[in-house]
């Protein structure tokens, strides 16, 4: 997978059915795969055909690891955003949530 990526395939495409790279590395329960998609930009929120995101399919079939991975990617996430809008604008609402709110996804997000 590092090999491909690092070549430049393509990491959100999809089969006939939807199914991304990520969606298969959660399926299949294979975390690093997950996680090193995720550092390349895959959308954890990309819907197969059936409706699934790689979330839901990983947590269907008892992928722990791979759930706890991605609900990771997600704190990073917002804490980056929340963090953006500190910066940006000091009065806007995401700016202004608890400090102890931003510090435990933090702290979630270092787990």
């Amino acid at each position: 997978v590092q090999c491909l990526l690092s070549h430049g395939a393509v990491v959100d495409l999809g089969n006939a059915y939807r199914e991304t790279p990520l969606y298969h590395a959660c399926y299949h329960g294979h975390t690093a795969a997950a996680t090193l998609l995720l550092s390349y930009g895959a959308d954890p929120y990309r819907l197969s055909a059936d409706g699934a995101t790689p979330a839901a399919i990983a947590l269907l079939r008892g992928h722990e690891q791979v759930v706890h991975a991605l609900r990771r990617h997600w704190a990073c996430a917002v804490f980056r955003l929340l963090l953006a809008a500190r910066l940006k604008n000091p009065r806007s609402p995401l700016a202004r949530l608890p400090l102890p709110l931003v510090r435990t996804l933090y702290a979630y997000a270092l787990t």
